[in-house]
């Protein structure tokens, strides 16, 4: 079983998505030459959607079954469902949209396998976990 993020901006003609590892924690964020980089890089264009995302926007885990974000203190936000994210780690229901910036955005999937049992809220997290490049 696992999560993806299906890109929503990017599925225009032929689905893309990224398969989110167990254990890690994935960076996301607008990819700018010489900037740091990030395991989901949104594409640097001046137009809307892409301007509003951030360069390190938001951070993503998966952890006992479980998608969990959280904004990076990022200057247009993130939003899971209806929910405001701040820098508290937020648990992801299936099909819950997650949009940066307020335009970009993504759509959350567990594996069909997966009973849909979850609710959007804070997250229960008592550590702060380390973040750690991840290869796709």
């Amino acid at each position: 079983m696992g999560a993806r993020l299906v890109d929503k901006v990017r599925s225009r003609e032929e689905e893309v998505f990224f398969e989110i590892p167990e254990g890690k924690e994935i960076s996301v964020g607008r990819a700018v030459e010489g900037s740091v980089k990030n395991d989901i890089e949104i594409p640097d264009k001046e137009e809307r959607p892409y301007s509003r995302v951030s360069r390190k926007h938001a951070a993503l885990k998966y952890e006992k079954g479980i998608l969990y974000v959280r904004d990076l203190g990022s200057k247009n936000g993130t939003i899971a469902g209806k929910e405001n994210v701040e820098k508290k780690w937020v648990a992801l229901k299936d099909r819950t949209s997650l949009i940066l910036g307020h335009y970009y955005e993504f759509l959350v999937r567990y594996d069909a396998q997966k009973e849909d049992t979850g609710e959007i809220g804070l997250a229960p997290v008592e550590d702060e976990p380390q973040t750690k490049p991840v290869k796709f």
